[in-house]
Order: C-alpha cells, then sequence, then structure tokens
C-alpha cells in the first residue's frame, strides 16, 4: 500500500514541477472587430439612465422585406422580443402580436415622434399602416418605460416609438429599388417620372 501511495506521489511530482524551458510566455495578437452597430442603447431627452434600445437604418434593414412592411418584424432583432405572426409573409396583419420579456403585448404602446398609434382594443396598434423607408430608427423598451411613450394603454410588454427620417440641412439623396415576383417594382421615383412622361 505505501508503494502505491509512493508512486502517486511521485508521479504527481513529475507533472505539477515546471520543466525548465517548457514554460514560454505566449502573447496573443491584439484583436480588433469593426462594423456598423444595429442595437444601441437609447434614452428619453428628460432621462438620465438608458431604458430603451434602438434599432437603427442598419439594424432595419437586415429584416429585408418583411420588415419593411411590419414594425414587429423589425423588433423582433433585440433578445427578449419575439414575433409572432399566423403567417409567415406578414400578410395577416390584424393576427399578430409580440411577446416582450415573455409578456404577450395584444395592446402594446406604440408612438411615432410621442404620438400614440393605438388602434383599440381588440387590435391594439397597428404596425402595418407605416414605411419603414421613411423611418430612421425605431426604440423598444422593456421594463422601465418613460411616462410620455404610449397612450397608457398596453403598456405591460413594453413601449415601441418610431423615429422618422427628417429633412437634414445639407442636401442629399436616399434612392432604393426593390424588386420582386409578379411584375412588382417598387420605385417611387422612377414612377413619378413616368407619369410625368405620360402627361
Amino acid at each position: 500500500m505505501k508503494f502505491y501511495r509512493l508512486w502517486w506521489l511521485l508521479v504527481c511530482l513529475f507533472f505539477l514541477n515546471p520543466i525548465p524551458g517548457r514554460a514560454e510566455d505566449i502573447v496573443l495578437p491584439d484583436i480588433v472587430v469593426e462594423g456598423q452597430k444595429i442595437i444601441v442603447p437609447t434614452k428619453q431627452s428628460d432621462e438620465t439612465v438608458y431604458t430603451g434600445t434602438e434599432i437603427t437604418r442598419e439594424g432595419m434593414d437586415i429584416a429585408g422585406e418583411k420588415g419593411k412592411a411590419s414594425v414587429y418584424e423589425v423588433v423582433s432583432v433585440v433578445p427578449g422580443v419575439v414575433f409572432e405572426g399566423v403567417d409567415p409573409n406578414n400578410l395577416a396583419s390584424e393576427q399578430s402580436s409580440i411577446r416582450v420579456r415573455g409578456v404577450k403585448g395584444y395592446l402594446g404602446a406604440m408612438t411615432v415622434e410621442g404620438v400614440p398609434n393605438y388602434g383599440g382594443n381588440p387590435m391594439g396598434p397597428r404596425n402595418y399602416i407605416y414605411d419603414l423607408d421613411n423611418f430612421e430608427s425605431i426604440s423598444i423598451y422593456k421594463g422601465a418605460i418613460p411616462s410620455d411613450l404610449g397612450s397608457g394603454v398596453g403598456n405591460r410588454a413594453g413601449a415601441i416609438e418610431l423615429k422618422p427620417l427628417w429633412a437634414t440641412k445639407d442636401f442629399g439623396v436616399k434612392f432604393s429599388q426593390s424588386l420582386g415576383s409578379f411584375d412588382i417594382i417598387k420605385e417611387p421615383f422612377l414612377d413619378w417620372i413616368q407619369e410625368k412622361k405620360d402627361l
């Protein structure tokens, strides 16, 4: 029995004892990750802490064509937010809902620059009436909701604030074009030119 204990002691000492020349300092190179943020913290102007999450223009573009017609589709990229729709193509607009941190929000609060969008019971906010190409960002508030958001009805699951893409002081052009099946083309500027030619 003593022999086994002595043998285990020697084996442990051999493996735990550093061998000269075996231990080298390994220096790993720095890794820098670059990219544009798609989700950033946000706050109202009178707040001192960040209580919401803002989805930037780049984050809105990730949702693709489905996200251009549904606010809920865009905010579903935020952790803790789940969009539930009966139709995978978002065509059933009145039968969709959203879960924020596990709370289903049939009547969730949605505002555009503080103006409530409330459809009444049982519809709640109409998330499908906006063309999201005309919005700069979307903010979603979970938990502590600022008092100036929403109409006070349906804030249980959270509040969503849409921020329009306003005109700027500097001259600029924004051009977008979408193509789809069945000869669907979304190009507002080219449609305007065609109307002028027809006159």
